[in-house]
């Protein structure tokens, strides 16, 4: 096994709660499905805002799927499922070149997201009657990433990633890293990609690795310079969520070997070993983000170190559940809503069962 890195001085953590019983885990995650059903609109988006709404639905429609619920079931998730598709699939929410993120103003996230929900259903089962028009949507939502991605850079260092518009100049590690994701289930539903976008994604991801540090930065810095000023080490805590998108990043992308992904993988187990990273109240926190992308980026390795990624999300989750099922907490709670933070506590829960593609990185 990789060996830790040292715990910065001066870092004292508070001892780590019980992780909860494994029942306890299934009631929550049984309960948060019942929630995401409970917020399904008319219209059929499970959504809680008057934005995002496609993106939304189908981060809800991931949650369902990864705890095991199908649109050809007759249950209330099964039923709320197949009513989510009908409304991705409207001609109204993805644009004639491909693009998702327009129609709800969710950016290239959303477009992410929601291919990556469409490419999820193909990998599994759909509806004889929808898989071709769900595979054409979900194809064309793969190339539109694929052609982002070549758009012009402003430094060559940018160049392999994705940030929030198609045609931006620059890039980021959290856009980048759902990207990938969604072109790894289109990987899986059997779309082709060519190793050329791997390399350029994973040449954007070690630009962005702060080897100092032993951990990815939400940005590429620019050339370092005699007057920069490296990443202060009692600060490393804060690139938790990023150094688990680049660790998963690289992953995709056939890189696990690596010396980014060891350093960067013992940072990780480093940090989850205390008490993983909370829900500060702080705009940098987002902790159903991190969690869920540590969640990712630890499965498939040890049985250790994927249980320590799980229970740090069990811990966080399980106990913070609201009466109703949702979660709502801290930053990504106040401004993007329970529909969100409730699909990626689920997702985080939900990982050890593998029902998604996302949960089958090598």
């Amino acid at each position: 096994m990789l060996a830790l890195l040292a715990l910065p001085t001066g870092a004292a953590r508070a001892p780590k709660p019980a992780a909860p019983s494994p029942e306890r885990v299934e009631s929550a995650v049984q309960a948060g499905s019942a929630f995401l059903v409970s917020q399904q609109q008319a219209t059929g988006a499970i959504a809680d805002a008057a934005r995002l709404q496609t993106a939304l639905t189908s981060l809800a429609g991931l949650a369902l799927l990864g705890a095991g619920h199908s649109p050809l079931n007759k249950s209330p998730e099964g039923v709320a499922l197949r009513r989510a598709i009908l409304f991705v699939l409207r001609t109204d929410r993805q644009t004639a070149d491909g693009y998702f993120g327009a129609a709800d103003a969710s950016v290239m996230y959303g477009h992410a997201v929601t291919t990556l929900f469409l490419c999820e259903l193909l990998w599994r089962s759909a509806d004889p009657e929808q898989e071709e028009l769900i595979r054409r949507k979900a194809a064309a939502g793969c190339n539109f990433i694929l052609g982002a991605q070549g758009a012009a850079k402003s430094t060559r260092r940018d160049t392999g990633g994705w940030r929030y518009k198609p045609d931006a100049r620059d890039s980021d590690m959290s856009v980048t890293a759902w990207q990938l994701l969604a072109l790894h289930a289109g990987v899986k539903a059997d779309f082709s990609m060519s190793p050329r976008n791997g390399q350029a994604a994973a040449q954007y991801l070690k630009n962005a690795f702060a080897a100092e540090h032993g951990v990815f930065a939400y940005q590429v810095r620019a050339k370092p310079t005699a007057d920069d000023k490296p990443l202060q080490p009692e600060g490393r805590h804060k690139y938790f969520s990023t150094t688990a998108m680049g660790l998963l990043g690289l992953r995709i992308c056939g890189q696990s070997r690596a010396p980014e992904t060891a350093v960067a993988t013992n940072f990780l187990l480093n940090e989850l070993r205390f008490d993983p990273p909370g829900d500060d109240k702080a705009p940098s926190t987002w902790m159903f983000h991190r969690l869920f992308f540590s969640t990712l980026a630890l499965n498939n390795f040890t049985e250790a170190q994927v249980s320590l990624a799980g229970q740090a999300a069990e811990r966080n989750f399980v106990g913070g559940q609201a009466a109703d099922g949702s979660w709502n907490s801290g930053y990504e709670g106040r401004n993007i809503g329970r529909v969100y933070c409730t699909s990626l506590a689920l997702l985080s829960l939900e990982a050890k069962h593998q029902r998604l593609a996302i949960f089958t990185v090598p």
